[in-house]
């Protein structure tokens, strides 16, 4: 493979932070032999608090539209042989991308941004924070960067609208348009940009362990920061192919049903699923995407909803703690009739997996089949596990039925089912220790 025609993963850093802020993510990716085809950069920009407690006007420092100027500068230079590139962000250097993307946009430059495969934010403050206030108290005044920080800022706010318009919610590439998926976390414990904040207007936000912080020092490959960034890049690394203005779902083949057909080019199998659960979820979600990591392989891509936001979702699984499913007057309840609504409509062509967990597993399973049909047809499985453990087997099984299920209409058959003789190995389990 040339140099140019791996993934670039350019690397942002935050306010008062430098290049070497990415170090632990750094080392791991360096030991990482399935990220043999990454290539990490770093983009840095002149961002410090003084020494001094007074900050004085003199020390000039540039604005998040400067730094923007200048990214797009690096862009076109330093990677501008790369077909494909993912801007992994902490904090401000979230603000600097999406001010990247809104000024290209509005230069009707939006084909050029169609390289770029994924924007991960980490902790980054798309409706502003308050430390922006504290800082600007301890500093006794006015911080170039400190300005474009504050809560409710006008221009993070207009910018932030245009990406989600723009770039979020795009269907095709063109000269003010381009579709790029965003992934974003927040920090479980960040007292320095809250959840609502890092969230801001994207449709869902991930909560990862660590403060504002630590979320980007994972200190081994079991991380979950760390693991996360890992199946993002080992998907934006797989997809060879440039992104084009139906680029989500493909056209299917003849004799097939297009709205089941997301893209089945690189590699030769793609499987959509997708995670259902609430706010209590976070655990499971780590092991939903351990699931996934096991059943990828060079020749089957099993992939969340999020990365094919067009295309049509091959499995949806649903988990609830069984605590919430034996509540009275649950939410549980909608959310587990609206699956089954869909999958009505799909005319059971949707694989729908649905688990209560915890202590009253069976009780509660008894429950969900209680608020449904009893004529069911097609793929619908309802079951209740003890733990983590038993939810991991239930969701590996699951997809792997919806692979098989899907198998007619894959290439490759053969490889297929090497993937699915696979044991999975239930010791290694991200989050089991959290149920």
């Amino acid at each position: 493979m040339g140099e140019k025609e791996r993934l670039a993963a350019v690397f942002v850093h935050g306010f008062a932070s430098k290049v070497d802020t990415w170090s632990s993510f750094d080392q791991r990716i360096t030991e990482d032999q399935d990220l043999g085809s990454v290539n990490v950069l770093h983009f840095a920009y002149s961002t410090r608090v003084p020494r001094s407690v007074i900050w004085r006007p003199d020390r000039r420092l540039p604005t998040l539209s400067t730094i923007a100027d200048v990214l797009q500068t690096y862009l076109e230079t330093e990677v501008a042989d790369y077909r494909r590139v993912v801007f992994v962000c902490h904090s401000m250097g979230g603000l600097v991308v999406q001010r990247y993307l809104q000024r290209m946009l509005s230069q009707g430059r939006g084909k050029e941004l169609a390289r770029i495969r994924r924007v991960v934010l980490f902790a980054t403050p798309n409706a502003g924070s308050e430390f922006a206030r504290r800082l600007r108290r301890d500093l006794l005044g006015s911080h170039p960067q400190e300005k474009d920080l504050r809560t409710l800022n006008e221009e993070i706010r207009d910018t932030h609208a245009a990406v989600i318009r723009d770039v979020v919610n795009a269907t095709s590439v063109g000269e003010r348009t381009c579709p790029i998926p965003f992934s974003v976390y927040a920090g479980a414990d960040d007292n320095i940009v809250p959840r609502a904040s890092a969230q801001g207007s994207f449709p869902t936000v991930g909560a990862l362990s660590g403060d504002h912080f630590s979320i980007i020092k994972p200190t081994s490959r079991d991380h979950s920061s760390y693991t996360t960034l890992r199946r993002l890049l080992l998907e934006a690394a797989a997809d060879s192919d440039p992104p084009s203005d139906d680029a989500r779902p493909s056209a299917a083949p003849s004799g097939l049903d297009s709205r089941r057909s997301p893209r089945r080019d690189t590699p030769s199998a793609v499987i959509v699923a997708e995670l259902r659960t609430d706010y209590d979820g976070t655990a499971w979600e780590d092991i939903y995407h351990e699931v996934r990591e096991q059943l990828t392989s060079a020749s089957i891509l099993v992939v969340d909803k999020w990365a094919y936001p067009k295309a049509a979702v091959d499995v949806v699984i649903t988990v609830r703690s069984t605590e919430v499913v034996m509540r009275s007057n649950t939410p549980a309840r909608v959310a587990i009739l609206k699956v089954y609504t869909e999958h009505a409509q799909s005319e059971g062509r949707l694989f729908v997996g649905i688990c209560a967990v915890g202590e009253y597993a069976e009780a509660a399973k008894s429950v969900i089949i209680e608020w449904l049909p009893s004529n069911i047809d097609g793929s619908f499985y309802v079951v209740g596990v003890a733990d983590a453990v038993q939810l991991y087997e239930a969701m590996m099984k699951w997809i792997q039925a919806a692979i098989r299920r899907n198998s007619p209409i894959m290439r490759d058959g053969s490889r297929i089912d090497r993937v699915l003789d696979l044991a999975p190995d239930p010791y290694d389990i991200p989050g089991k220790e959290l149920l």
